[in-house]
Formats: C-alpha cells, sequence, structure tokens
C-alpha cells in the first residue's frame, strides 16, 4: 500500500465541524490533538493564551477589586509579607464550596434528613448560632456509623478532576505550613498535584505536635478540626470544641502561637464569633504585638454594615480585603486576588 500514500496525501481534505474539532475521512481530531503533536507549538500557543486571553480579565478584575476601600495599601502590605515568607493561609469551608462541598449549615440540614431530631429543633439553634450543640444534637439522634459514613460521603474528594476554583492557586503561592478548619481532603489533592509534599499532617488535638516541626521549620499541614476519615480527631460537638479551647489546653496554647507567629490570611471564612476567632480576640487583647492578619471577604450591602463588620474584624487584628460579589460568585474575585499574588511573586 505504501506505493498510494503519495495519491492518498493529495486527495487529503479536512473539515471543521461546529465544535471546532477537525474531520479528515472518517478521522476526528480536536484542536488539542493536533496541537500537542508539536510540543514547542503547544507550549508558543500556551503562552500566548496566557499572556492575552486568560490574563487581561483578571487583571482588571483585580484592578477594580484593589480600587475599593482601603484595599490597594492592604494588598501592598500583604504582599510585603507574602515576599518575605510571613504569611500563612486560613482556608474554611467557602474555598472548598465551588468543589460540591457544602457549606456547614446545609451540611447540618442533610444530616437533620436522616436523624430524629425535628426540624423545628436544629432551627431554632442555627437561628441562635449554637452550631456546636446543633452537631451535638444530630450526632446523638442518629447512629454514629451513619453519622461517619454521611461526613465521609459529602466530604471526599475522590479525585483532583472533582477539584475546581480559586482553592488550586493555593500551592502555587504558599509553599510552607498551612491552617484549616475543613474536613475535606481538597487541600492535600491540589498540593500532590504540584508534587509538593507536606512533612506532616496534623489533626485535631495533634496539632499541639506542631511545635516539633515549626522548630525544624518544616511544612504542615494543620487540620484544626480533624479529618472526614479519622473520627478520634474530629473537633465538631460542643464537648470536643470545650475540650480544644479550654483554658490551658495544649491545642489552644499552640494556635494562640500560630496566631502570633505569622501574618495569617483568611480565605473561604465567614469570620463569625466562632471559636477560633474567639481566640483570636483573646489574643489580640493581650499581645499588643501580634502581627496583622488578613482576609479576603465579600463586601458587605451596605456602608454601615461595612463599617460595623471592619470594627469587628480589626479589633481583632484581621484587616479586609473587600471585594464585591454578583450572584453569590465569591470564587472570582478570590482568583483575581490570588493571580494578584503570584504576579507580586513573579509566578506568572
Amino acid at each position: 500500500m505504501k506505493f498510494l500514500q503519495a495519491e492518498f496525501e493529495q486527495d487529503l481534505l479536512a473539515e471543521i465541524d461546529d465544535s471546532g474539532a477537525i474531520r479528515i475521512g472518517e478521522s476526528l481530531f480536536s484542536p488539542v490533538d493536533i496541537l500537542s503533536s508539536d510540543q514547542e507549538a503547544y507550549e508558543n500557543e500556551l503562552t500566548l493564551w496566557r499572556s492575552e486571553v486568560w490574563l487581561p480579565p483578571k487583571l482588571e478584575k483585580l484592578k477594580k477589586i484593589l480600587e475599593l476601600e482601603n484595599n490597594q495599601h492592604r494588598f501592598a502590605d500583604l504582599l510585603e509579607l507574602l515576599l518575605r515568607n510571613k504569611v500563612v493561609p486560613f482556608v474554611g469551608s467557602g474555598m472548598s464550596a465551588s468543589s460540591s462541598m457544602p457549606m456547614w449549615t446545609k451540611f447540618l440540614w442533610q444530616l437533620q434528613t436522616q436523624s430524629t431530631l425535628a426540624a423545628t429543633d436544629l432551627q431554632a439553634m442555627i437561628d441562635a448560632g449554637n452550631y456546636e450543640d446543633a452537631a451535638s444534637a444530630l450526632i446523638a439522634n442518629m447512629p454514629n456509623p451513619l453519622f461517619n459514613e454521611k461526613l465521609e460521603q459529602t466530604f471526599r474528594a475522590r479525585q483532583l478532576d472533582n477539584v475546581v476554583g480559586a482553592v488550586k492557586y493555593l500551592p502555587r503561592i504558599f509553599a510552607s505550613t498551612v491552617v484549616t478548619t475543613n474536613y475535606d481532603n481538597i487541600l492535600e489533592l491540589v498540593f500532590q498535584d504540584l508534587e509538593i509534599e507536606f512533612d506532616e499532617i496534623l489533626f485535631g488535638k495533634r496539632i499541639e505536635d506542631h511545635s516539633e516541626f515549626r522548630r525544624n521549620e518544616q511544612r504542615c499541614l494543620l487540620k484544626l478540626h480533624g479529618d472526614f476519615r479519622r473520627p478520634s480527631t474530629r473537633v465538631l460537638t460542643k464537648p470536643e470544641y470545650d475540650s480544644c479551647y479550654q483554658e490551658g489546653s495544649a491545642f489552644k496554647a499552640e494556635l494562640s502561637l500560630i496566631y502570633q507567629a505569622n501574618s495569617l490570611l483568611f480565605l473561604g471564612c465567614s469570620l463569625q464569633n466562632d471559636r477560633t476567632v474567639s481566640l483570636l480576640a483573646e489574643v489580640a487583647s493581650r499581645d499588643p504585638t501580634m502581627p496583622r492578619h488578613y482576609a479576603f471577604l465579600a463586601s458587605p450591602d451596605t456602608p454601615e454594615d461595612r463599617i460595623r463588620r471592619e470594627h469587628f474584624l480589626t479589633d481583632r487584628k484581621i484587616f479586609p480585603i473587600w471585594y464585591p460579589v454578583l450572584e453569590h460568585n465569591h470564587d472570582e474575585p478570590i482568583e483575581a486576588l490570588l493571580i494578584g499574588l503570584m504576579q507580586g511573586l513573579g509566578k506568572i
């Protein structure tokens, strides 16, 4: 058949279908298939796309965010600290929301449908802000194995393809310790994807062991409230919170030191008056030298609400960088801010 190849190649025709794929005879090739055959061309096109298509709208969004309130100066101060490796990210559930992980209130309601706890009782506890009591009541009104299964099914990301959003930028910015209150495994997946391994992952009460790794400047993931896979590590019910955050506990002492040793950047955190924020207020009141912490937060609806919120936060040494929210989309503005940090670090 080789003698026919020249004539065959002369007769070859290509058609482009509505999806942009190229059809040659009965064979279909995507643009990626074609470009991937030439690695140099692929890299050149990737560089061009990144600089001319992907990056400009991100930087335009960043520019608009930094024009708000005190954002420009705070962002510059945050970047300066980051350049000195003085920033530790504190990751909350909002950073997992785009990967289909429910916020805590939604998860409590999911549990209620499989428990004997009355919906009115759960609603009363949520309305009063008693989330620890709500979790305790739900666990008491369902079999423990069922609760453990529900937590695992809900907060287990089975593969990296399930992870989307701004959280994927964190390993490109923060190469040291990471702190989280999340039960899911999303941070482990995104760091593993870049082959950045944590020297140790410490769960729940085990963060008291962090002092040993801190002295040796080792990279740790601190899962303050435990992990979906390890029931014994979880801090979820009121008695468990009381035990960890009680005066004199090693857990509380180590978390206090974390607050005092570096500037924290709160990401995806509501920063209401929960245990972690209450402890921050306590540390700030007794240590005037505690560094400033920062947070990327949705801007309140009114100037009065913003002032009230900013007073609450800065009294706890948390200085917000506000961003506007359209259609409940928090991920895009946080992505723009993280890209700004990457640009400042020379990583774009």
